[in-house]
């Protein structure tokens, strides 16, 4: 009798631990995805500021590369990602919307 109130006892305690867990990392989840947003929208403005300070560097580079219309495609390649990244993906009411 005693180790099935040992066990229900262990088993309440493991639930009430998880239960916990579980709560806790859903209150850090939003900060914790502000901050990785955050830190990749850094690194985007740091290697688009290092893509786009010295244009004549990277045209060398592209023609190095063999990069068709190098000049062009460096200031392609310099600010079409971070206007693709500033476009927020469409949440369900926008989906919706659409149909």
């Amino acid at each position: 009798m005693e180790t099935t109130m040992n066990s229900r006892h262990l088993t309440r305690f493991a639930r009430t631990g998880y239960e916990l867990l579980i709560a806790g990392a859903s209150s850090l989840k939003s900060p914790f995805l502000l901050v990785v947003r955050l830190l990749l929208g850094l690194a985007d403005v740091c290697l688009r500021q290092a893509h786009l300070s010295d244009v004549p560097a990277m045209v060398e580079r592209f023609q190095e590369w063999g990069v068709p219309f190098p000049e062009f495609n460096v200031y392609v390649s310099g600010l079409v990602p971070s206007r693709c990244a500033a476009r927020s993906p469409p949440n369900e009411a926008d989906r919706a919307e659409a149909n």
